[in-house]
């Protein structure tokens, strides 16, 4: 695969390049590619994360947690801004963009920010021989922009809320009539559509979604570069404005300390793997010290964010649904509910970015699977009600 980095010293020259090859092979990238960079969305910086409480009943399983988050804090301090750029004879195929840079259009190059160390295990590559073996559709340009709001992890609710959707915020910035091109995923489609609209009400938008054996292709082909590395850093900036603009437009206040707020049990359903075996009694647990029992796919994207920002104790196993924390109130409390040995920084750097108190709970594992993320679990009550204590201090 070869790689094109446009603007790679305005993207990385402060930080925030995490890969295994050198940042010099990339540095001059753009003298190959034509692409405008049209303005920044975000800016980059670094930021310091909250700390973590983490209770085990492993004392090994809990110390690797610690050595490990420390290590993260050390490493993953800066990150990049975001870029709007213009991609000329752009193409887009699953969460990546492409350009054919040959005379003869026989070699394609993908942007090296979408195609990036943690994106590219997800990466299906294109090759020239894909335009014409499989369908290509063409967005005009000239009337509209062209606009491509997909990524690597699209495929997961969680990823869409914190790497994508916060890209909208091109939409509002500038009110030009555009088609927003996001891949297909059956199922996810409606609720992706409806968060894109929700927030960007009386703008001119249509939102296409493309089939995963299709390619978009337009003239002139707009992408906002990432918000996020997976799973280690966030744009707190991009965070923020999410937050902000979805707490805006549903009317909600900025809530504090001195406004109480709800407590919410995130209910995460069977086939979405990773059962809490012990869900009952632990749910009745939570229901007897006043909590909501909340499942978020009943709800409609407007719904689930009126839940989560009234909240000011949010429970529920780690998953994609609890990226809703994103729109919860800034001194809110988070328990993570998760199996033993699952090691997994992204919730507390989300939760880091957002300002939140974050704790985890970690229970026993059922070994039917040999990977910790995909096992069942069960959770020690008595563990959760120290967890407990200390978010609700």
């Amino acid at each position: 695969m070869k790689y094109k980095a446009p603007f790679f010293d305005e993207m990385y020259g402060k930080g925030g390049f995490y890969d295994e090859f050198p940042a010099e092979t990339l540095l001059n990238a753009e003298n190959d590619l034509n692409v405008s960079c049209v303005g920044t969305l975000f800016s980059g910086g670094d930021y310091k994360r909250t700390s973590f409480h983490v209770l085990t009943g492993d004392t090994e399983s809990q110390n690797d947690i610690e050595v490990i988050f420390n290590s993260i804090s050390a490493t993953y301090g800066d990150y990049p801004p975001a870029l709007v750029l213009e991609v000329e004879g752009g193409f887009a195929y699953r969460g990546a963009v492409y350009q054919l840079t040959d005379a003869d259009d026989e070699e394609l190059s993908v942007l090296y920010t979408t195609c990036r160390a943690n994106d590219r295990p997800h990466i299906h590559e294109l090759k020239p021989r894909d335009l014409s073996e499989k369908r290509v559709r063409t967005y005009d340009s000239t009337e509209r922009r062209v606009l491509y709001l997909s990524s690597a992890g699209s495929f997961n609710y969680g990823h869409w809320i914190v790497d994508d959707l916060p890209r909208v915020k091109l939409l509002l910035d500038e009110a030009r009539p555009t088609t927003v091109i996001v891949q297909s995923f059956p199922g996810m489609d409606g609720v992706r559509e409806k968060s894109i609209l929700s927030l960007c009400p009386g703008r001119d938008i249509r939102v296409e979604f493309l089939p995963a054996e299709e390619i978009a292709y337009a003239q002139r082909l707009t992408y906002v570069s990432p918000v996020s590395f997976h799973p280690y850093m966030k744009n707190p900036d991009a965070i923020a404005f999410l937050r902000d603009e979805g707490r805006r437009r549903f009317g909600i206040s900025a809530g504090g300390r001195d406004a109480p707020g709800r407590l919410i049990y995130v209910r995460r359903r069977a086939e979405r793997g990773r059962i809490l075996r012990n869900a009952a009694p632990v749910e009745k647990y939570l229901k007897e010290r006043g909590f909501l029992i909340v499942d978020p796919e009943r709800l409609s994207f407007p719904e689930q964010v009126e839940i989560f920002a009234d909240a000011s104790v949010i429970v529920g196993v780690m998953g994609a649904a609890m990226c809703n924390t994103v729109f919860s109130r800034p001194d809110a409390s988070v328990i993570y509910l998760a199996p033993d040995n699952w090691v997994e920084p992204f919730y507390w750097d989300l939760a880091s970015v957002l300002g939140h108190n974050y704790h985890a709970v970690h229970g026993r594992r059922m070994r039917i699977n040999e990977a910790p993320h995909l096992d069942d679990f069960s959770i020690d009550t008595s563990l959760l009600a120290i967890a407990l204590k200390r978010a609700m201090a």
